[in-house]
């Protein structure tokens, strides 16, 4: 009875183990067939994501190839007509394309919050645009100062300019029958230029750290793009269709109030003569001062006869900082010393005086094969823009003798 006993136990014994083992090799292979199924769905992503990558290529690739057929069979129809240049541009242009990408703006890489090499922030498309105006606005102030319209075309615009000179002296309004007022309007065009601004990175260093991404690397290009158009609303010189510059304007040089100080320096009286030369009231309501940061230390301890501070700083952000009783704004890019022939001041309304013209449409370009040996990627922005004086009654100067 004791020996069946214990052969009862051994068989338990040896049945549990093999329960065992079998139980083992079945989590074993459980495992692995999951494995093995993880690895085909991750195959499958990764076919398709090429498959797709693919498939725009194709498409790119297609239309280049359409474009070409469509020169080469009008040619072949009529070899006289064909427009070598054009043609020869196509060419040229579909094998940049080829190696190097370019972009519609909403189009760039995607950004997500929680990848700062992606670009750090997810931003809607439909936004973009105001978001770019933006960066420009905060870098530039003659983008917050002047009137600033935005056309999604390259052809520009018509509008009537107010002149102001007449002979040698300032018409104006000129008063007609019944109270009323007639102006002197030239008709006007606005054209607008072609301006484009680019920066490097290495893919190490967008990998590398979590401060700049491509996203900061956009903000960077947008405000050298405001700058550049800033300078030509100012400085411009009106060839290639770029805006004919506010300081370079014969009319703001014809009404300037000379300084009365000497030494290379502006004084109090100068702040009051300039507000004197408008003809019209409105105007210096509503103006204000435009000058570069050199002028403003200038200011920053004068007084008038009677010992008063001309420059009054803002409190707490609820009251702006003003100059002789009226705002300022510092404008870049103005004279910064007073000489001859210099305007180191300006007063008045700019939001009346002068027009921005942008088309709201950024073409972004992304290279990374010009410059991959030394592990350059390119980033560029294009856009187009234009400017001009609307309101020859709203701004005055100051300029040194």
């Amino acid at each position: 009875m004791e020996q069946e006993k214990k052969a009862l136990e051994d068989v338990q014994i040896a049945l549990k183990a093999i329960r065992e083992a079998v139980d083992e090799k079945a989590g074993k292979y459980e495992s692995e067939v999951k494995e093995m199924k993880e690895k085909v769905i991750e195959a499958v992503k990764t076919f398709e994501d090429y498959k797709a990558s693919a498939e725009v290529e194709v498409k790119k690739q297609e239309d280049r190839i359409d474009l070409l057929e469509k020169i080469a069979a009008k040619g072949k129809a009529d070899p006289e007509k064909i427009d070598i240049k054009a043609a020869t541009g196509h060419l040229m242009q579909a094998l940049v394309q080829a190696t190097t990408e370019e972009k519609s703006i909403t189009e760039f890489k995607a950004r997500s919050a929680t990848d700062p090499q992606a670009g750090g922030i997810y931003v809607n498309p439909q936004f973009l645009p105001s978001l770019l105006l933006s960066y420009m606005r905060d870098a530039n102030p003659m983008f917050n100062e002047a009137t600033i319209l935005t056309q999604q075309s390259t052809s520009g615009i018509a509008f009537a300019r107010k002149k102001l000179i007449d002979g040698a002296k300032p018409a104006g309004e000129k008063q007609a029958s019944r109270g009323k007022t007639k102006r002197n309007l030239e008709k006007k065009t606005i054209s607008l230029t072609r301006y484009y601004s680019q920066e490097a990175a290495t893919e190490e260093f967008l990998t590398g750290q979590n401060v700049e991404g491509e996203s900061v690397i956009l903000q960077d290009i947008m405000f050298d793009l405001g700058l550049n158009i800033q300078d030509d609303m100012l400085r411009g010189d009106g060839n290639n269709s770029k805006p004919f510059g506010l300081l370079n304007e014969k009319f703001l040089t014809d009404t300037a109030t000379p300084t009365v100080g000497t030494g290379g320096s502006l004084t109090w009286k100068d702040l009051y003569n300039v507000q004197k030369a408008f003809n019209y009231e409105r105007y210096r309501l509503s103006g204000k001062f435009f000058f570069t940061f050199d002028i403003l230390v200038q200011f920053l301890t004068e007084t008038d006869n009677e010992g008063r501070p001309i420059y009054q700083p803002g409190i707490n952000g609820s009251i702006s900082a003003t100059m002789a009783g009226k705002p300022y704004t510092i404008m870049p890019g103005m004279d910064s010393t007073v000489a001859a022939n210099t305007l180191p001041l300006l007063f008045g309304d700019m939001k009346r005086a002068y027009l921005g013209l942008l088309n709201g449409v950024y073409k972004t370009y992304r290279d990374e094969i010009t410059r991959k040996e030394e592990g350059f990627t390119e980033y560029g922005i294009c856009t187009f823009a234009g400017g001009s004086t609307w309101d020859e009654e709203a701004i005055r100067a100051v300029k040194g003798v």
